[in-house]
């Protein structure tokens, strides 16, 4: 019954072609294909089916399928690489994008793991165009200096690993630019990795 409702719904309301892709995953599949771009971690590749719908449902329609796909993904590489006392500093989005947006991709991903979020921690001050239309050096001028945070809060973190997280990584500008804003208020005994779901 349920799936010839289903049929009917499609017919009258065709998904998404990103969409109707998630519906072939199979939940107790890993996605997990990491590896290390320029000093960024990431959990899987953007190239595959599956994480390019996630990421593109995640971002534009606040699916919440494809937010559990990605944090999945983000639970299984901390996992893997065996990490204790783990909290995750998603990266900020401006409040105009915010708003437009209605989510931020990276904190609907963060909060579905099995780890602590901290959102509050590193907040967006200036607006900067979106990355994917600029080259690798418009981007690095773009994002420069655009970030702070709150050196208060982080002085008071007991947490011996800041995942810094961010949904895809390119050139790594935004995050590099993030751990430079983040790097020298960390606690002595604190350890900040760059991570971001996709490459």
């Amino acid at each position: 019954m349920q799936h010839t409702l289903n049929k009917i719904l499609d017919i009258l309301y065709p998904p998404r072609e990103t969409q109707y892709a998630l519906r072939t995953h199979n939940s107790g599949t890993t996605l997990l294909n990491s590896g290390c771009h320029e000093g960024i971690f990431f959990c899987t590749q953007y190239t595959h089916p599956i994480v390019g719908a996630a990421v593109i449902e995640n971002k534009f329609y606040n699916n919440h399928s494809a937010q559990i796909i990605l944090a999945q993904c983000v639970s299984d590489w901390v996992h893997t690489k065996q990490l204790k006392n783990v909290c995750i500093v998603p990266i900020p989005l401006g409040k105009k994008r915010l708003k437009s947006r209605g989510h931020n991709q990276v904190i609907s991903v963060a909060k579905l793991t099995n780890y602590p979020v901290h959102h509050s921690l590193l907040s967006r001050t200036t607006e900067t165009l979106p990355q994917a239309s600029l080259d690798k050096h418009q981007r690095q001028r773009n994002i420069k200096n655009v970030f702070s945070c709150d050196t208060d809060a982080l002085s008071k973190l007991t947490h011996s690993i800041i995942v810094l997280l961010d949904d895809v990584v390119t050139t790594g500008a935004t995050l590099k630019e993030a751990r430079v804003t983040l790097t020298p208020h960390l606690p002595p005994t604190t350890k900040l990795i760059c991570l971001a779901i996709a490459h």
